[in-house]
């Protein structure tokens, strides 16, 4: 078995633990929309592709480990909204579009890391990737990445604002998200001040902090 894709999708009872072969490269849309799914799966380090693997799982929140194999998440843990995980995204990882889409309750640090090795040249897509997650709290991006993507961080807004968004990053990817007019919120430059190690703006409660320190 090489492929696992739809496997057990729309399949709204379905809620076993399942082991996925090793020989398994495609994993896309293994669970999605198996709304009781809620099972720790341990993804072998053959897989390349976890795009939408959980994604519409209303009730899923367990702590995946991501391997090294895997280049694309789109869409991994979209509308999950009871996912509530620390997810480390290494640093082999180029597409993450709409990847927290609509997790309302996520509120854990997200670590989005880039290949040292490759450089300021390594281009990674976060498109939608925290679209309506407006329990947001904290994200880290590794600088060294040439970051592409609109609607990045849109509708992470509180209205009351209690809580704030803290982005964790250095000065070239806080320039690229001042300066996309569709990063934020999709709909214009919004205004920014310049504070201590950083920026903020005060209509949507985000802080912007260059002088992050990034681990190894």
């Amino acid at each position: 078995v090489t492929s696992t894709s739809s496997m057990f999708s729309s399949c709204p009872n379905f809620n076993q633990k399942i082991q996925i072969p090793n020989s398994v490269t495609e994993a896309s849309s293994m669970f999605a929309s198996c709304s009781n799914f809620n099972q720790n799966i341990q993804i072998p380090n053959s897989v390349t592709s976890t795009s939408s693997m959980f994604s519409s799982c209303s009730n899923f929140n367990q702590n995946i480990q991501i391997p090294n194999s895997v280049t694309s998440t789109s869409s991994m843990f979209s509308s999950c909204p009871n996912f509530n995980q620390n997810i480390y995204l290494h640093k082999n990882l180029r597409t993450h579009v709409n990847l927290f889409a609509n997790c309302h309750n996520l509120n854990q640090n997200i670590y989005v890391r880039a290949d040292y090795t490759s450089g300021p040249s390594m281009i990674v897509n976060l498109s939608n990737m925290f679209i309506n997650c407006n329990n947001l709290s904290d994200v880290t991006l590794s600088d060294n990445m040439q970051l592409v993507g609109s609607y990045v961080f849109t509708s992470v807004f509180r209205s009351n604002n209690s809580q704030s968004l803290n982005i964790h990053t250095g000065s070239n990817l806080a320039q690229f998200i001042i300066n996309n007019t569709k990063c934020i919120q999709g709909n214009g430059i919004p205004e920014w001040s310049v504070i201590d190690n950083g920026y903020y703006n005060a209509l949507y409660n985000i802080y912007i902090y260059t002088n992050t320190v990034f681990p190894d």
